[in-house]
């Protein structure tokens, strides 16, 4: 395979032509810059479809595959993002047992993409993903420093490990990065951040589940309503008719 192919498959093409700087050390990750806006929406990636010039932030709190594309074709995307008043960096896997071979293509994967979007002038709001601390070193490469920053906690509400592995992450970010901001996108967890000002986003997939099951029960509590009003002027006439008989 030529040099030429090799570069353009895995980017390096790009990250020469956008003029994007790495980390000088041993995972040359790309760098992103410190980034102040703080959106008051947000929605996934896979929902951008469904909306023209948008007042919001996308972020990439979903399962992997549903963002791929944007790796394998990132310029396709460009224009899409544009529309969005901020795009987070996209939230790669890295968790728990992954191989770290794996954790550290998808830490870079995550850089690349905000780096290139960010050399196109969006707003990149950097996030961050980690582990657990042998991860530190390279979860947190190529981060800016005094910016905001997003985080979230899908998938660890639920267990103690994880969010002792959440509540210490966190911890090292503000040690390694003292962000201004963090964004945390899903269920309220307690954790100490700092002197950073936390922002909730809530799961809009949840909130929508919420939304649903809302209105299905006012729906059932007005045919239940309805039912007994006309339970209740069928027996009214039954009685009516029992007097004129009488």
């Amino acid at each position: 395979m030529s040099c030429n192919l090799t570069e353009k498959i895995y980017k390096l093409d790009t990250l020469y032509e956008r003029g994007i700087e790495t980390t000088n050390d041993f995972y040359t990750m790309p760098i992103l810059k410190p980034e102040s806006f703080i959106p008051e929406k947000i929605v996934g990636f896979s929902d951008l479809k469904n909306y023209g010039p948008c007042d919001f932030g996308v972020h990439f709190f979903l399962d992997n595959h549903r963002f791929e594309q944007v790796w394998s074709h990132p310029m396709k995307y460009l224009n899409k993002m544009k529309r969005a008043q901020c795009v987070f960096s996209p939230d790669y896997s890295l968790y728990i047992g992954m191989p770290t071979a794996m954790s550290i293509w998808n830490a870079y994967r995550n850089r690349f993409l905000g780096a290139l979007y960010q050399s196109y002038g969006l707003k990149v709001i950097p996030t961050v993903v980690w582990g657990d601390e042998d991860t530190y070193d390279f979860a947190f490469a190529g981060l800016p420093k005094n910016s905001v920053l997003a985080i979230t906690t899908l998938g660890i509400c639920r267990y103690e490990l994880e969010k002792k592995y959440f509540r210490n992450g966190v911890a090292e970010l503000i040690k390694r990065l003292k962000p201004s901001d963090l964004l945390v996108y899903g269920q309220k967890l307690e954790f100490d951040s700092g002197d950073a000002k936390v922002h909730w986003y809530p799961n809009e997939i949840i909130a929508r589940l919420r939304e649903v099951t809302k209105r299905q029960k006012m729906e059932k509590e007005r045919e239940k309503k309805e039912k007994e009003e006309k339970s209740k002027i069928q027996e009214e006439e039954v009685n009516e008719e029992e007097r004129r008989v009488s």
